[in-house]
Order: C-alpha cells, then sequence, then structure tokens
C-alpha cells in the first residue's frame, strides 16, 4: 500500500492509496477522501486476517491510519519502538500493518536490484507539486526544485537531472493526475513484488514466514534460531528471586545504613558497594570497619518473626519454617 499526500499548510492529507495484493489485482482511492475510503475499505469483514505492507509506515501511514481509528473509536494494538510503529492490529478482524523497513532496511528505489528485479525501476515524482490548485495540472515539466533534488544523493541528484532534462528537452507535457497515479502504482509494485521475493527466499531456507510470525528481521532471525538451532533445555530458567534470595539486601536495609553512615560520618560496607562482609560463615548487612560494628535488619520473613508469623509458617522462597529461620537467625546473633 501506498499513500501520496497533499501539504498545503504544512498538514499530509493523502489524495491517492494505491494498494495491491499479493496477485497484482489493485484498488486505487483518490481525492480529499482518500485516507476514510481506503480506512472504510479495509476495516471489513472481507479483508479479515489480512496483513498489510508498506514501506515507512513506522513513521508516516502508520499515523495516517492511526487518526481514522481514533477519529472512530476503533482502539487498535500497537507496538511502536520510541515513536515510531512497528505494527497496527485491530483485533476484532485481526486486520495487522507491519512496516518493510524492519525487514528490508534500504530505501525503495534500492529494492529491484537487491532481488534481482532489474525490470522495475522506481522513478521521480515533484512531491512538492502536489498541491491543490496544480491537481488538474497539463503543461511543461514542473520546476525542478518540485521533485526536492537537495535532499537527494550525490548520484541519484546526478541520474535525476539527467532524466530531467532529457524531458525538458524534448518538451514532455506533464500530467499530473496521470502521473501521481502511474508514480504510485509503480511504488506499490516494486513494494509488493521485491516483499514476495523476500519472504520466499527466507521461507525457502528457514521453513519461516517473516511476515507472519515477526516484525522485524532481528526477530525473524532470532524465530529462526529457536525453531531450527537452538537445542532442548540449554537455556536456565532463573527463579523470580534469583539462586539465593535470602542474599538479596532490602531497600529498607540499604537506607537505613546510608542514613547511619551520613549521621556517623563513617563508611560502611553493604551489598551495594563493596559486598557484603563475611565474618566467620556469616554474611552480614553491613560493617564498619573503623568502629568494628556489625549492623543487622532483620526483615520479619526472612527471620521469623514471632509477632508476625507462627513457628510452623513456612517461608515460600526458602521452604524454611519460621521457627528454624527464628533459631538461625539467634545463632548468628549469638555468634558476632
Amino acid at each position: 500500500m501506498f499513500f501520496e499526500c497533499t501539504q498545503d499548510d504544512g498538514k499530509h492529507v493523502p489524495n491517492l492509496c494505491v494498494v495491491q495484493n499479493e496477485s497484482g489485482d489493485e484498488k486505487v482511492f483518490s481525492g480529499p477522501n482518500t485516507k476514510d475510503e481506503f480506512c472504510t475499505w479495509v476495516f471489513q469483514q472481507e479483508n479479515a486476517n489480512t496483513t498489510f505492507v508498506a514501506h515507512n509506515f513506522q513513521a508516516y501511514d502508520g499515523y495516517l491510519i492511526l487518526q481514522y481509528l481514533y477519529k472512530n473509536g476503533i482502539t487498535p494494538e500497537i507496538i511502536t519502538r520510541g515513536a515510531k510503529i512497528l505494527s497496527l492490529t485491530v483485533p476484532e478482524m485481526n486486520i495487522k500493518f507491519i512496516e518493510s523497513l524492519c525487514f528490508i532496511p534500504m530505501k525503495l528505489a534500492a529494492f529491484p536490484k537487491t532481488f534481482g528485479l532489474t525490470e522495475l525501476q522506481k522513478g521521480y515524482f515533484p512531491h512538492f507539486f502536489n498541491r491543490a490548485e496544480n491537481q488538474d495540472y497539463m503543461g511543461p515539466m514542473p520546476e525542478a526544485k518540485f521533485y526536492d533534488p537537495d535532499g537527494m544523493s550525490t548520484d541519484d541528484r546526478e541520474r535525476f537531472f539527467t532524466w530531467y532534462n532529457d524531458l525538458v528537452e524534448h518538451q514532455y507535457e506533464f500530467d499530473f493526475q496521470a502521473e501521481i497515479l502511474r508514480y504510485s502504482q509503480s511504488d506499490v509494485d516494486i513494494l509488493r513484488r521485491c516483499c514476495l521475493e523476500f519472504r520466499e527466499l527466507f521461507s525457502q531456507i528457514t521453513d519461516v514466514d517473516p511476515f507472519a510470525s515477526c516484525l522485524t528481521i532481528a526477530s525473524a532471525c532470532n524465530l529462526v534460531f529457536r525453531k531450527t538451532f537452538l537445542q532442548e533445555n540449554t537455556i536456565a530458567v532463573i527463579p523470580p528471586c534469583g539462586y539465593k534470595p535470602e542474599n538479596k539486601q532490602s531497600v529498607i536495609a540499604l537506607k537505613m545504613l546510608a542514613w547511619v553512615a551520613q549521621r556517623d560520618n563513617i563508611a560502611i560496607r553493604h551489598a551495594r558497594n563493596h559486598g557484603e562482609q563475611r565474618i566467620g560463615k556469616y554474611l552480614v548487612d553491613g560493617f564498619s570497619v573503623e568502629t568494628n560494628t556489625v549492623w543487622e535488619v532483620q526483615g520479619c520473613l526472612w527471620h521469623g518473626c514471632e509477632r508476625c508469623y507462627a513457628r510452623d509458617t513456612v517461608n515460600p522462597i526458602n521452604h524454611m519454617t519460621m521457627q528454624d529461620l527464628r533459631q538461625r537467625t539467634l545463632e548468628k546473633i549469638q555468634f558476632l
């Protein structure tokens, strides 16, 4: 799919949309109501379970679709990267839009050469000439500035002026409506054929359809790795609280130790600076070399608080009873 927009007042308003299916069947929407007519057609039952692909959907086409959905009270599911829309889905009909740039990160003009479709070639169009007063224009070529040559690469700019000057020299008659349609159809045809070629190549080699299950080339490659190369039982499943949750220091303890250190103007070693000090077989919450002082913050869950828990209550993390935890705490205090 491809939108072309007017920019009369700096606001992008679609006035042409071309969309093709896998077979090349095409629908064209044009005029001031292009966006609404296109979206009305898209979001109907006959297009259920369809994925639409656009080039630069993440930063352009996607926002046009989003405007329509919000205006009509339809809440989509979107996945973003910053302000860029990687995918937009209307779950009621499973209609999804994805970004071709996330799979093939290059400008559309480079697609044909990349995929060996040399008969295709992206042309030039005066986007800045797409204004209300020029919709019925027929005459000499628009000025070169409307093609934004200053925004082109050096090589592309040179090719553009060779093409442009040749048409001017031969007094080419520019028909705006014919040119905008031809340009848009060419872009959609390039996108469709090259994306199908990419999907076919990727699927043949990996047995994975990248557009069906993934949003980026990175996620597609990760899926191939997991499906084809990852061996069973090779990824550790780390417990939610780590392997030694009892060694984790609480925020309250750290704040208390920081407060004492500031109040008494001393250095206290703890889990977040030099690590907990080991004394005998025990690790202590805080320790000061200067004063030879130990600080222990006895959280109820870890130390078997007799006021908060029954003696036979089992700690859900280390599976010890509160009685055993309390006994272990008393032994540690006595040793220290």
